[in-house]
């Protein structure tokens, strides 16, 4: 079967098959497998294969039950390696399953877990935003801003204001085919080798390396160092961590302990005078002003008061869960507890 047979047998079958058990179901095994070795083909016969080694094709009829819809994916092994993070063209069906779309889209899981749903829809239209800018031709190829459903959508219809749908502003681009009208193959490959081609200029770009933003706002999560708020806040603890870590040296800690001593300056703590000599001399050093906004090359930071304090453990992870405060407010807020 072509490409545009199996999605046409998918669209307008899936919501029949919802109604039947999902183990083993044949459905259910042509989205793993016929779909994307469909597309495959059709890319293959358009003399653009995939390569591989920089690719995977990916689809899901959903994990151990059906899900509100399936999806295919193209993933850049270096960008993402699942749908849960990243950004990836992806087909996905629209509430109805009278159309299907070709978009530009991103994982939204990872995120969602690390900050919440709120703070991830903003992230998310950011990100669009920045790789709309980026792509910058993408309408002169034929795609749009839509607004497209997501999958997500399907799951929200008997919510109120179910007429909207939250998740699209993650759609960065994209074009919507008619079921009842879908192109051929050779179309649908032409518009898929325009996709991929806009998904390798933006992996050029640094700074669209979402996947690990998110892997290191899971982690600031998990260490309590998450600051409330915007990702925006996150993001300058996970620059604040990479920069000292890259730049700063054990002499650099070493001075910073004899100038300002061992003992809390936000909570006056001593490790030496509650754990005995063997503590001797342990405390951390904090950066005070804006490491994050400093250039990654060039900068001179030194043992002075004026740039860093000394902090104990349990201050130090709650200064960065507070989103690196001065250290008068720090400590206030803490005297308020």
């Amino acid at each position: 079967m072509t490409f545009t047979e199996v999605t046409k047998e998918i669209g307008n079958t899936f919501l029949k098959s919802k109604q039947e058990a999902f183990k083993g179901h044949p459905l259910a095994s042509r989205i793993r497998k016929d779909w994307p070795g469909a597309l495959s083909s059709a890319l293959t016969l358009a003399g653009t294969p995939l390569n591989e080694e920089e690719y995977s094709l990916d689809s899901s009829p959903g994990l151990g039950q059906w899900s509100d819809a399936p999806w295919l994916a193209v993933f850049r092994k270096d960008i993402t390696s699942s749908a849960t993070g990243g950004f990836y063209p992806v087909f996905l069906f629209e509430p109805g399953f009278e159309t299907v779309c070709l978009v530009m889209g991103q994982g939204a899981e990872k995120l969602v877990k690390a900050v919440g749903k709120k703070a991830a829809l903003v992230e998310l239209s950011a990100r669009a935003v920045q790789m709309r800018r980026a792509a910058v031709s993408w309408e002169k190829e034929g795609f749009s801003l839509g607004p497209f459903a997501t999958m997500r959508r399907a799951s929200v219809q008997s919510e109120k204001k179910s007429d909207t749908d939250p998740w699209s502003v993650s759609v960065a681009f994209g074009k919507r085919y008619s079921l009842a009208a879908m192109p051929n193959d050779s179309m649908i490959s032409a518009d898929v080798i325009k996709m991929i081609k806009f998904y390798d200029l933006l992996a050029k770009d640094s700074s669209m390396r979402f996947t690990k933003v998110d892997e290191a706002l899971e982690g600031l999560k998990e260490e309590g160092e998450l600051p409330e708020g915007s990702v925006d806040g996150a993001k300058k603890v996970i620059w604040h961590k990479k920069f000292e870590t890259r730049v700063r040296n054990s002499k650099l800690v070493s001075d910073v302990k004899k100038l300002l001593g061992t003992r809390c300056q936000a909570c006056n703590f001593s490790f030496e005078s509650r754990y005995g000599a063997g503590m001797s001399g342990y405390i951390e050093a904090h950066h005070k002003n804006p490491i994050y906004s400093l250039p990654d090359e060039g900068a001179i930071l030194k043992p002075t008061a004026s740039d860093f304090m000394v902090l104990c453990s349990n201050c130090h992870r709650a200064i960065h869960r507070a989103g690196c405060p001065d250290l008068e407010t720090f400590q206030r807020s803490i005297e308020l507890k």
